[in-house]
């Protein structure tokens, strides 16, 4: 079953409790709240949707634990089954590099989203965030590939 976020993007298995989950943890990614760790009781509730068990790993990785090293491959083992549309493939193969230290595989996934689907701003923060320096130990936040992090401008999908 195809249905849409808010911001017009497809998700494969969404229920509205799903989509509503997805879109409330975009926007506190975004903000960075005390909220994002309701996707994990999300994904729990909606084994289905890959997408979900891709922002649960997601979230995982953020802790910078052995621990969480651990629960987000088991995240993004259940995504790896589910992910349908080439958006949501494109975002578990960078929690994949993620969780892998490939940091700039992880960027290039993150790039190739946000170039075809522009209003994808979760691919984007986790770029900004998590390449950036921010989860690899910098205090200077400075983007340590080299490359200029996805902009979340401009037309696409």
């Amino acid at each position: 079953m195809q249905t849409q976020d808010a911001r017009g993007l497809e998700v494969t298995n969404g229920d509205p409790k799903a989509i509503a989950a997805i879109d409330n943890f975009a926007v506190d990614l975004l903000g960075m709240g005390p909220d994002t760790a309701r996707i994990l009781d999300a994904a729990e509730q909606s084994p289905d949707c890959g997408l979900l068990q891709t922002y649960a790993g997601f979230f995982h990785m953020y802790a910078l634990t052995e621990a969480g090293r651990c629960a987000a491959k088991d995240a993004l083992f259940r995504a790896r089954r589910l992910a349908a549309t080439p958006r949501e493939r494109g975002l578990l193969e960078a929690g994949q590099a993620w969780h892998d230290g490939d940091y700039e595989a992880a960027m290039d996934h993150c790039e190739a989203v946000t170039k075809q689907w522009p209003r994808d701003v979760v691919a984007a923060k986790i770029a900004a965030t998590s390449f950036s320096g921010f989860c690899r130990g910098s205090s200077s936040g400075s983007n340590k590939t080299g490359r200029p992090l996805p902009s979340t401008t401009g037309r696409g999908q």
